[in-house]
This record gives C-alpha cells, structure tokens and sequence, in this order.
C-alpha cells in the first residue's frame, strides 16, 4: 500500500514538474490554449510547444483573437504573447506554423489579419518571427 501511495505521489510530481507551468486549458473557438507561466524566445517557445504536442497559436479571425485576449490576460500579466507566424525560408513573407498559409498583409473579405501600423516591415531582416501584443494588433519584433 505504502509502495503504489508513493508511486502516485511520485508521478503526480513527475507531471506537475512537466505541466506545472501550463494553465489547464480553455476552449477557444475549436482549438485548446494554454497559456505557459515562463518566459522564453519564440523558437524556444515553439520548441516547447513541440515536445508536449502543441503549437504556438494561430490567429485567423477576430473572434479568435478577442477569446484568446480574454484567456491572455486572465492567466498572465504579459504585456505580449507569442504566436505561430515566422518568415518562410526565402524570408519574403510570413506564414502559419500549423498549415504553412501565408498570413495576408492586409485584411480582405476572406482573410483575417491585424497588423499593428508599419508592420509587417520586410525590411528588417531580424524580424522572423510574431507576437501578438495588448494593443491587440500583431507585429514582427
């Protein structure tokens, strides 16, 4: 009795070490968010995300980035959050990291995009990656 106790404990800490710094979840618009307690870059975030099965989140309409808003700031006092956008190889345009699609410069009648004024700037070559910050708009960093 006092062996599987200590097995349960024990793989009770295993997990919490593994998943402790994760929210437990919320429902958003078809898709999971989970909203990570400590800081990293994108590609470690991504990285992350990676080996517990997940991506970064995609944005695609403005419901979608309303809901995640509300979880954002429910379970953390970021000023910014990482999202799943990064330049393609040939460094011309950014894309989805779930599907590969490009995200629009612009907003249209089918497309969803919120770019934060300036952005996305091309020019920079060290802008490789997205973030979606409180002023609720997406930029390149």
């Amino acid at each position: 009795m006092t062996i599987r106790l200590l097995t349960l404990l024990f793989l009770v800490y295993i997990f919490n070490l593994s998943y402790g710094n994760l929210n437990t979840g919320e429902h958003v618009t078809g898709k999971t968010i989970y909203v990570s307690k400590i800081k990293k870059s994108w590609k470690d975030a991504q990285d992350y995300c990676s080996k517990n099965g997940y991506n970064l989140a995609t944005i695609k309409s403005k419901k979608e980035q309303y809901e995640i808003l509300i979880i954002i700031t429910k379970w953390t006092m970021a000023q910014h959050i990482w999202v799943g956008g990064y330049k393609n190889l040939n460094g011309d345009h950014l894309i989805w990291i779930n599907d590969g699609k490009p995200i629009p410069k612009e907003r249209t009648q089918t497309t969803f995009s919120n770019w934060a004024s300036g952005k996305p700037n091309s020019n920079k070559k060290d802008e490789m990656c997205m973030e979606l910050d409180f002023s609720k708009a997406f930029h390149s960093p």
